[in-house]
């Protein structure tokens, strides 16, 4: 894509709206400074199907003066369908209009559709119109591509069905039968007017649009919700990701950050194993149920649950209440302990390799090795000890033993802790307390105040 050709669509934008001339100068910007991986000037960006090009341009510099207004008009122009995903579905809506309002200009006719979530795109309307602003989108624009109402609330035979219509929340594939008519084989259709009705009207326009403007969200997790051909049959259950990668020839992605973080928190999988002062954690519930349920499962599957239910519990409990009384944690500078979770906590692999550079006394340059990383991991319960490892690692391993067995009193981690102090100092170069607490700790959990997650 030259940026011959972006300047001289930005240049006819500037002269369609007179007073607006800021359209040209920052495509100018970005041909003089954009410059490629290797240092050379660049005339033209890189649109080749492939890995992620990234640019990266500094707040205000004009990447979506650039990037989505004029680059949409040159796709347009160009008969590239192109989708844009931003960070959020307030921006959804202002780029969507922005990009239609500077195709109205040029005398395009190339269709723009935000899309969003059936299920919030009344949500964003309402809070999208209350925003409305004299240079952005319009309440009539608003709700002319947003609004929509009901069907079934007007075909409904029970006040009550009437009144406890939830935008966002129809039934449109899930109705059933009236209590009255309801029978065992009775199952769920879809509402008759699913096909035409304005709840679904951006996922239909998003099939035949030639630019999409989408969050970063419903790119990664989206459904259209609304039954579409995909070649091999109608189905329901099209994901936006899917759509997108197959019509669009361009998907630019503003703010790669945020879209990285929002893709890592949707991948993202946890369980709350304990949290001090909770009884209802899924953990203590798991051992609730399976107590309930004794003599009607199999013996193997008792063997196993069991097994790993308890352990499990003992550990998390025991961490969390080590955290809470301050037996793991980094020695307080006076004789009271700080209240909450403020005080200062080391933990293994917080940083990389951490741990493993300061037992193998290595400097602070020096890289950690995959060798050493593996004889570190021996040291915990259930991994083969190495010939090579160091012999300050066989002393070591029967305290972290002890610290995970239910033997001892729960205070001997204190015990145990001076002991390594004792064993460590002279070994690791810092503060002997510091490196005891990050032995002692489990390397696979993570602390926040006094909870344990895994």
């Amino acid at each position: 894509m030259p940026f011959t050709e972006l300047e001289d669509i930005a240049a006819a934008l500037d002269a369609a709206a007179p007073g607006n001339g800021y359209r040209a100068a920052a495509v100018r910007r970005f041909r003089n400074q954009a410059r490629r991986s290797g240092g050379a000037p660049a005339d033209a960006l890189d649109l080749a199907a492939g890995t992620l090009n990234e640019l990266i341009a500094y707040t205000g510099f004009g990447k979506s003066v650039v990037l989505v207004e004029t680059f949409a008009c040159w796709a347009a122009r160009n008969g590239i369908v192109v989708t844009f995903a931003v960070s959020t579905n307030a921006d959804v809506v202002r780029y969507a209009h922005q990009i239609e309002r500077s195709l109205a200009l040029l005398g395009s006719d190339a269709a723009v559709t935000p899309l969003m979530s059936p299920r919030s795109v009344l949500t964003v309307a309402e809070t999208t119109a209350s925003r409305a602003t004299p240079h952005g989108p319009g309440t009539d624009w608003i709700w002319s591509r947003l609004g929509y109402g009901c069907a079934l609330t007007a075909a409904a035979t029970a006040d009550a069905e009437v009144d406890a219509w939830q935008p966002g929340q129809e039934p449109c594939a899930t109705l059933r039968p009236s209590d009255s008519a309801r029978s065992k084989r009775a199952r769920a259709v879809a509402c008759p007017w699913r096909m035409s009705c304005g709840k679904f009207s951006l996922a239909r326009a998003a099939c035949t649009a030639g630019i999409i403007v989408t969050s970063h969200a419903n790119l990664l997790t989206g459904r259209l919700q609304v039954p579409v051909d995909d070649g091999r049959g109608v189905t329901d259950r099209v994901t936006v990701e899917e759509l997108v990668l197959r019509r669009s020839h361009v998907l630019v992605i503003d703010e790669i950050d945020t879209f990285q973080r929002t893709a890592i928190d949707q991948a993202g999988r946890g369980l709350l194993l304990d949290q001090a002062g909770r009884t209802d954690t899924p953990l203590r519930r798991l051992d609730t149920e399976f107590g309930a349920a004794f003599g009607r499962v199999h013996e193997e599957v008792d063997a196993n649950v069991r097994d790993a239910c308890f352990s499990t519990r003992f550990l998390s409990e025991n961490y969390v209440s080590h955290l809470a009384y301050g037996r793991l944690g980094a020695a307080a500078p006076d004789a009271r302990r700080p209240r909450g979770p403020s005080r200062h906590w080391v933990v293994p692999r917080r940083w990389d390799a951490w741990l493993t550079a300061r037992l193998f006394g290595l400097s602070d340059k020096a890289p950690v090795t995959d060798e050493q990383l593996t004889m570190f991991v021996s040291l915990f319960s259930g991994e083969p000890r190495l010939p090579e490892e160091p012999a300050i690692f066989r002393q070591i391993r029967p305290y972290l033993r002890a610290v995970i067995s239910n033997g001892p009193q729960g205070r001997a981690i204190t015990d145990i802790r001076t002991e390594l102090d004792h064993l460590l100092e002279g070994t690791v170069k810092t503060t002997g307390t510091m490196s005891s607490t990050a032995c002692c700790a489990a390397p696979s959990w993570s602390r926040s105040g006094s909870t344990c997650t895994s």
